[in-house]
């Protein structure tokens, strides 16, 4: 973004060249929203596959306890 066009790069926001900060914010912006639809299709498939929470008799139990076999003091 801070690239000088002297040194091979293409001129930034500091030389004048908006442009190329808008085109970072963009892409910005795709890729969170790219990530947000693909992290939650996986939650989902893994919601409906095995579950994302224990048994809540589990949970009332203890953790430890059910899948550890362990107490802790």
């Amino acid at each position: 973004m801070f690239a000088l066009e002297q040194l091979g790069g293409t001129g930034g926001l500091i030389d004048g060249h908006p442009e190329q900060a808008i085109s970072q914010i963009k892409g910005l912006a795709i890729v969170l929203a790219y990530d947000v639809v693909v992290s939650l299709i996986i939650l989902k498939l893994i919601d409906w596959t095995i579950g994302l929470r224990v048994a809540k008799e589990v949970e009332m139990e203890g953790l430890d306890l059910s899948l550890h076999g362990e107490v802790v003091q």
